[in-house]
């Protein structure tokens, strides 16, 4: 009997040891792809609403942008580059510990309810699967309203079974309140879980099922202000994007999820999904009443979530694109692990396989965007220190919001869109920079008129996104139109 005990207790450490050694295995991937100093859009408007702000300028960035934003993730980026410092490894370090929160989920939580072999195949695809990898070192709030929506469902299966742990609706209301703070869409994640939640205690206790009334309007309420508060609704009458729903299918949503440079990735992830489906199904009776029915929950949620939030847009003004639901994630992730895990050994190890060979190719895929998508950042760096002063003004002919961007690096200076630019006179005798990502420039004739000469400094750039923000860094001088000659 003791040999049978020390043998069961030495597996379980092996197992422990397996397990947090995964954890911290993805933990330093995810860190390993921290180090560069690129970033795209969405990250700059992110640094540029943060930096320099307290939460109170924040808050007034936001309502001042008319944007659909909310504050609560932006005041815990702030709150951390207080503590960590402004450097831009620090900001990407604040989404790798959402997912790095995700994944002790999956190491105790999931451990817990499912067992180690659910855990490790949970784990796995949960900070390295091709849409979880990306979110986890990109400075948007994604990683961390993966990890409150996921939280939030295994807290929402704990309470089915347990509807009279005060404790537990608690850290259900506050995750709510959290998620909806974080990004609006998460509301269609919540819809699905509370509802999930109501029909469970129906069937097993239906004296507590008020609760999850009290605990949804408690979370909605100070959501319900802040949409007042921000003027959302009039900003949803005046938005100018309008999307079609004709546009949207879910082969986009399903190549989001699984895409990698795997010869047929998509289809190998859906019919992943698909087992996992079939499995639930024809095993029906193998599974405990309250896994089968979590599980379909969280096979079904980023589907149902997705085509709720399609139909919606398509009859709004919102700006609509797969990650904006892509809360549910890790949680379709952890209805795939505890439907294969409990199939058989051979259908766990290919899953494992099949995760294991995706995430490598999901790393390769991140490594690169992240490392070769910035090749002049930091010859264009050292080239603004040494020879541009605050107060310069730079043209440039990118696209129109990509002054966000490079005021992210050169927050002293001004930008000019170039097909915006109405009065050469005012820029005679400044110093004057022009960004020439394609040819678009000052005609001969302006040139003569306006005395502009220019010397090409070189080829330079930040990162390289759609091909336009790399360019040739033009010094101008502008004499300005002489007198009796008209300007242009």
């Amino acid at each position: 009997m003791n040999v049978l005990q020390g043998m069961r207790e030495k597996r379980r450490w092996i197992l422990e040891l397996v397990l947090w050694g995964t954890v911290l295995a993805v933990l330093f991937i995810l860190i390993s792809l921290c180090f560069d100093h690129g970033i795209d859009l969405d990250e700059a408007y992110s640094y540029r609403t943060v930096h320099g702000n307290d939460l109170k300028g924040i808050m007034d960035n936001i309502l001042e942008a008319h944007d659909t934003d909310i504050p609560l993730w932006y005041w815990g980026l702030r709150v951390w580059t207080w503590i960590f410092g402004e450097s831009w490894f620090a900001y990407k370090l604040f989404s790798v510990a959402g997912s790095f929160a995700t994944l002790l989920l999956g190491a105790t939580a999931v451990k817990k309810a499912w067992g180690y072999r659910t855990a490790l195949l949970f784990i796995v695809p949960a900070g390295l699967a091709p849409a979880l990898l990306h979110i986890g070192v990109n400075v948007r709030m994604y990683s961390w309203t993966v990890f409150i929506v996921t939280a939030c469902g295994i807290t929402i299966y704990y309470l089915a079974k347990e509807p009279k742990r005060r404790l537990l609706w608690g850290i259900l209301f506050l995750l709510t309140v959290s998620g909806l703070f974080c990004h609006y869409f998460t509301a269609f994640c919540f819809l699905f879980l509370y509802l999930y939640l109501f029909l469970a205690l129906w069937n097993r206790d239906r004296r507590s099922v008020w609760k999850v009334f009290v605990c949804g309007i408690a979370a909605v309420a100070p959501f319900c202000w802040w949409l007042v508060v921000s003027d959302f609704f009039h900003l949803k009458e005046q938005g100018e994007t309008q999307v079609d729903f004709g546009t949207i299918d879910f082969q986009e949503l399903f190549s989001f999820i699984f895409k990698s440079n795997i010869e047929h990735s998509t289809l190998l992830g859906i019919g992943i999904l698909a087992v996992a489906f079939a499995g639930l199904f024809l095993l029906w009776g193998r599974f405990e009443k309250a896994d089968r029915s979590f599980a379909l929950l969280c096979l079904s949620l980023l589907l149902v979530s997705y085509l709720v939030a399609a139909v919606l847009a398509s009859v709004s003004s919102h700006f609509f694109i797969s990650r904006h639901i892509m809360h549910g994630l890790a949680l379709m992730w952890l209805g795939i692990a505890i439907v294969l895990s409990r199939i058989n050994p051979p259908v766990y190890i290919c899953a494992l396989l099949f995760v294991g060979i995706m995430s490598m190719s999901s790393y390769r895929i991140c490594y690169a965007n992240e490392y070769t998508t910035t090749p002049y950042i930091e010859e264009t760096k050292a080239f603004i220190e040494e020879q541009m002063e605050p107060g310069d003004i730079v043209i440039y002919n990118s696209e129109p919001a990509f002054d966000l961007l490079y005021g992210c690096y050169m927050p002293e200076q001004t930008f000019i869109y170039y097909p915006e630019l109405t009065d050469i006179q005012v820029l005679a005798g400044k110093r004057v920079w022009f960004f020439l990502c394609k040819p678009d420039f000052f005609s001969e004739e302006v040139q003569e008129v306006y005395g502009i000469t220019y010397e090409n400094m070189g080829h330079y750039g930040f990162q390289i996104i759609n091909d336009c923000t790399d360019f040739d860094l033009l010094r101008l001088n502008i004499k300005g139109a002489e007198e009796g000659h008209q300007a242009l």
